[in-house]
C-alpha cells in the first residue's frame, strides 16, 4: 500500500465529476482503507414532447440530441435549464412572445427518470400595419409585397402572413433595400 496525498485525492474526485454521471462525490478513509463515495445522476428512460407545432418533433430531438439530453444519458438538470432557455428564445425568434416551456421530471425505480417537456406556443404576434416612410420611387403595394408580411385581411389569415417573424422581417427588409439600391440612376437626386 501507498499513501494517497491531498493532489492525488483531488484528481480521485475532479475524474470522477468530468464524467458527468456523478451529483456528488467525496472520499473518506478509515484506518488504512480509502472509499470513493459517490451519488449517480439519474439515468433519462424516456423524454416526451408535448404541444410543439411551430417547432417539428425531429428538429427538436436532433437538438435536444447535441446538447447531451436522450435516453439513456444521464440527467443534467443544467443542461435541461439551458434548453428550455434555448426553446424560448427560439419561439420568440418566430414572434411567439408568449410561449411558455413546462418541464416535468417523473422519478422512476432504479434511479432513472422520465421527461415531459411541455410547450404552450401562444398565440403569434400580428401585424397591426405596415407603412413606409420616405419612399418616392417604388410604390408602397410593391414594397409591401417584398416584405412577404401584411396587415390582417382575408388572405393572410390562409397564408400567415399578418404573423409578425422577425426573421422574415429581416428577409424582407433586405428585399426592399436591395430593391432601393439597385433602382436605375435615373432617380438619383
Amino acid at each position: 500500500l501507498h499513501r494517497v496525498d491531498r493532489r492525488q485525492r483531488q484528481m480521485c474526485i475532479r475524474d470522477r465529476y468530468h464524467t458527468e454521471f456523478f451529483v456528488n462525490v467525496w472520499l473518506s478513509h478509515k484506518g488504512k482503507e480509502l472509499t470513493v463515495h459517490v451519488v449517480e445522476r439519474p439515468i433519462i428512460t424516456s423524454i416526451d414532447m408535448k404541444g410543439n407545432k411551430q417547432i417539428p418533433k425531429a428538429a427538436l430531438s436532433d437538438i435536444l440530441k447535441k446538447n447531451g439530453l436522450s435516453e439513456g444519458r444521464a440527467y443534467n438538470e443544467e443542461v435541461l435549464e439551458h434548453i428550455k432557455q434555448g426553446l424560448l428564445h427560439e419561439y420568440s425568434s418566430i414572434g411567439r412572445y408568449n410561449a411558455e416551456v413546462d418541464i416535468h421530471i417523473k422519478s422512476l425505480p432504479r434511479n432513472r427518470i422520465a421527461i415531459v417537456i411541455e410547450v404552450t406556443e401562444g398565440i403569434a404576434a400580428k401585424i397591426k400595419g405596415v407603412r413606409f416612410i420616405g419612399n418616392k420611387h417604388v410604390a408602397d403595394p410593391t414594397l409591401s409585397g417584398l416584405l412577404r408580411m401584411a396587415p390582417h385581411n382575408i388572405f393572410t389569415w390562409f397564408s400567415g402572413e399578418d404573423q409578425y417573424n422577425p426573421r422574415k422581417l429581416d428577409k424582407g427588409v433586405e428585399a426592399v433595400s436591395y430593391t432601393h439600391l439597385t433602382l436605375p440612376t435615373i432617380y438619383s437626386v
